[in-house]
């Protein structure tokens, strides 16, 4: 892109004191754009930490996001304990078996070592090499699966559901074993130099779950991920986020999911001078827009969430879709850039 505006951390920074930058500060998840840049296979790239970090500074270099994410596949959190994970070329990865059907499954799942897993410490390196490859010009954010939503990993959607609904034992020893593991994960990405946190909780969501429910379970674990010394970005993965907005605040959550069917007004207005937001963008929407539709939705994103400040402008749910031509993300960047 020619003429584009450089990064610049300060934005974030400024959004986060819930003001307005001179322009809106861009979030960026491009771990399914890192095989569309380099012309690789998902398949090959997603298991190069080497090659997966050079592609996001090169995008960085493009795009000059101003917070780049670490991840390069949330399966991995699965892989490390042992589940197999398929592979596609046109999405990211999907864990393939299942780890826990029982109690006595879950005792036997063995302890991770961060350093010896494959998965987990390619992810280490790929954050510590973007963060010292970047030079301040960018921050980097580390990813984490919330204790809600990562057992669906371990038990597969339909069981995780009929344990929370119907044994408060069981849900309790697996909530804890998987809040202990994701902690530990988190510490250890913000180690290797992440400077932001996103804790991704799509279960968090009264979609999904009763408020009740959830406010039982996630309080405490948000208190602590949010002692860990970075900021936290409470993500719903395109969820709605309006009825736990009171819940991330009083945890000490700095920055909040927009969901795509929340409410802007009432979003807005519940989170005003309390919590950043960060969205909207659709996605699948951007697959299939056109140039000049990308650049009105940009636009009234930011009209409709960061017009007082408190916006970091990113897709709605966590990662940008493989399907996206690289040549859109030019559009929308092109489009904050210009608000």
């Amino acid at each position: 892109m020619n003429n584009i505006v450089n990064s610049d951390p300060g934005r974030v920074l400024t959004s986060l004191s819930f003001e307005r930058p001179s322009h809106p500060a861009i979030c960026l998840s491009l771990a399914m754009q890192a095989s569309r840049t380099t012309n690789l296979p998902l398949s090959k790239i997603l298991r190069d930490p080497e090659k997966f970090a050079q592609a996001q500074i090169d995008m960085h270099e493009r795009w000059q996001h101003d917070v780049a994410i670490g991840m390069m596949y949330a399966a991995a959190e699965a892989e490390a304990f042992g589940a197999s994970v398929d592979f596609f070329e046109d999405g990211p990865p999907n864990v393939a078996s299942i780890l826990v059907e029982t109690p006595f499954d879950l005792a036997k799942m063995p302890e991770v070592n961060f350093s010896q897993s494959v998965p987990l410490s390619s992810t280490l390196h790929v954050i510590s090499s973007m963060k010292s490859k970047l030079q301040g010009k960018a921050l980097v954010s580390a990813v984490a699966v919330g204790p809600l939503s990562g057992p669906v990993m371990w038990m597969g959607m339909e069981r995780w559901i009929e344990v929370l609904m119907t044994d408060s034992v069981f849900t309790k020893q697996v909530f804890d074993k998987y809040s202990a593991f994701s902690t530990a994960w988190a510490r250890r990405q913000i180690e290797a130099g992440a400077d932001l946190l996103t804790w991704f909780e799509p279960f968090a969501s009264t979609s999904i779950l009763p408020l009740k429910l959830i406010t039982q379970m996630i309080g405490p674990s948000l208190k602590s991920i949010c002692s860990l010394g970075v900021p936290v970005a409470l993500h719903l993965a395109s969820a709605p986020s309006f009825d736990i907005a009171e819940l991330a605040y009083s945890s000490g959550v700095k920055v909040l999911s927009i969901g795509l069917h929340d409410d802007a007004h009432k979003l807005r207005m519940t989170t005003d001078k309390k919590l950043t937001l960060i969205g909207p963008i659709d996605g699948i929407g951007l697959h299939h827009w056109k140039g000049e539709k990308i650049a009105a939705k940009t636009r009234q994103a930011v009209d409709d969430f960061g017009h007082s400040g408190g916006l970091i402008l990113s897709d709605a749910h966590g990662e940008i879709p493989w399907q996206v031509a690289p040549e859109k993300i030019d559009v929308l960047v092109k489009a904050v850039r210009s608000v």
